[in-house]
């Protein structure tokens, strides 16, 4: 069985999706991404905190290190909250925005496409990070008007990846080309003779 080919309607949803579904999906990804280093951060700060306060033992300068780590952790938990509450919201709108394209432009199995992007996106918008932040130092050393270019390269970089992304993916799931079916050879009714021939 030969695949199918994707019609243009299908391939210009697939770059759509690509550009607003994977837009939302990468500022929720890297949302959660900073909860990960800020309840990092708070816990370090936490223990540092506790540090400081047997350190100095129960002196004023011990009970006042321990009190600002404390709220300093307190702070930075809440923060994490919002952001992680904010990070799902986009995930969620990302995925509902995807599939929502997909299926409007007839997409075989927008879900599972939409699941299948979500999850590919994931890993390489990790490794994108790091490659967004090797460009953003690289642009700096250059200085002058280059280094402010480092945002719209990371937004054209992030369009590009998702594009790429979702048209893969819908390529994959395109399913099994319909073969034409071809009507069964007939021979036409002949109308009866009229009577008396």
């Amino acid at each position: 069985m030969t695949k199918a080919v994707l019609n243009p309607r299908q391939t210009r949803a697939a770059i759509l999706a690509g550009i607003f579904g994977h837009g939302l999906f990468v500022l929720g990804w890297y949302g959660f991404a900073a909860i990960l280093a800020l309840g990092l951060f708070a816990l370090l700060s936490l223990i540092v905190g506790k540090a400081f306060g047997s350190l100095l033992g129960g002196s004023s300068v011990g009970d006042l290190a321990r009190d600002f780590f404390a709220q300093f952790t307190a702070f930075f938990l809440i923060f994490a909250i919002v952001v992680a509450v904010i990070g799902l919201v986009l995930l969620l709108l990302g995925f509902i925005v995807s599939r929502a394209i997909l299926k409007g432009g007839g997409v075989r199995r927008p879900t599972a496409v939409t699941w299948g992007s979500f999850g590919i996106a994931a890993g390489a918008d990790t490794l994108m990070f790091f490659v967004y932040i090797a460009i953003s130092n690289g642009l700096k050393h250059v200085g002058g008007s280059v280094a402010g270019l480092t945002p719209l390269v990371v937004f054209a970089c992030s369009i590009l990846l998702g594009v790429g992304i979702w048209l893969l993916v819908t390529w994959i799931s395109r399913g099994e080309a319909v073969e034409p079916v071809e009507a069964p050879l007939t021979t036409p009714l002949l109308p009866p003779p009229p009577p008396g021939s």
